[in-house]
């Protein structure tokens, strides 16, 4: 009940204090080419993806930000630029205190995810070692102390093979699922702790005064 409490404080925060320009982040840093691992998950591959994937408190700073954009970047050894177009294509993210993700998609979102992006058709231009942001629908509001589970899910999916950064963070977890039915199932038929796509996230830090 504490904790939600206190994310209904920090959405309400996210609109109505005052808040610092905003700056990059990542986890382990913000350069799209440093990674040298890659992975197609969850973009490409497949028509249908559900995917969820944790990153650590210990990427993030210890005070309370806000969440306005996140991003992938395309592994620099595979040089072509991929457009890549999806039908229904959801973006979700929360807070959680748990150490891993269970095959449980729903229990891995907790109580109250909040939809940060939501489209009925999407379009996306890779390009090799370049940050290329989602575009973000809503703000997502961090409380500087919690793990972040982020879940990405789409149908209608038709892009080529798109191998993009990728990093182990300790503490790091994914789950997921693809093919047909997938954007709803309830159970993840994949999962483990590394190859976790590298993601920049444009925040603004919360001043309170």
């Amino acid at each position: 009940m504490v904790r939600k409490v206190l994310l209904v404080a920090l959405a309400t925060a996210a609109f109505s204090l005052p808040l610092n320009a905003q700056q990059y982040i990542g986890c382990p840093d913000t350069n799209p080419a440093s990674s040298a691992t890659n992975n197609t998950y969850p973009m490409g591959l497949g028509t249908e993806w559900r995917y969820q994937y944790m990153l650590p408190a210990s990427c993030f700073p210890k005070s309370p930000f806000i969440i306005t954009d996140m991003a992938f970047a395309q592994h620099g050894n595979f040089k072509s630029a991929h457009p890549g177009t999806y039908g229904t294509f959801q973006v979700r993210m929360a807070l959680t205190t748990a150490t891993s993700l269970t095959t449980n998609f729903a229990a891995n979102l907790g109580f109250s995810p909040i939809t940060v992006m939501n489209r009925s058709t999407f379009k996306w231009a890779w390009v090799p070692d370049k940050w290329v942001d989602f575009g973000l629908d809503s703000k997502f509001p961090h409380d500087g102390s919690s793990n972040l589970v982020i879940e990405i899910r789409y149908t209608g999916g038709n892009s080529a093979s798109i191998p993009k950064r990728a990093e182990s963070p300790a503490g790091g977890y994914r789950r997921y699922t693809n093919g047909a039915g997938a954007f709803n199932a309830a159970t993840a038929t994949g999962g483990g702790t590394t190859s976790l796509p590298k993601t920049r996230f444009t925040i603004e830090v919360i001043s309170i005064v």
